[in-house]
């Protein structure tokens, strides 16, 4: 985290939380999981065909432990075309 325009740790650490379909993500038994040692690469697995052609909801939330009024959520869409047996979403910031 870069601070503007000084370095400091008033705001204490960010912590950012996953969700999909509006329900938290807190470990990889979900069709949305991601790598803790790579939060920026998410996979989506489904082996639902009722899922087809569906768009699903994703969001993640951030804020400052020590700042909570800072938080942040930004949101994005995964649409599924055929059957969509595993795909990588990549985020970008």
């Amino acid at each position: 985290m870069t601070y503007n325009p000084a370095e400091h740790d008033l705001c204490g650490p960010l912590v950012v939380t996953p969700y999909y379909e509006k329900v938290e993500i807190v470990d990889d038994t979900g069709k949305l999981t991601y790598e803790e040692n790579n939060p920026d690469e998410w996979i989506y697995f489904n082996e639902d065909a009722a899922d087809e052609e569906d768009t699903k909801e994703y969001s993640l939330v951030a804020v400052f432990t020590d700042w909570p009024s800072t938080q942040k959520t930004t949101t994005g869409s995964i649409v599924l075309g055929e059957k969509c047996l595993a795909a990588t979403v990549t985020a970008t910031a």
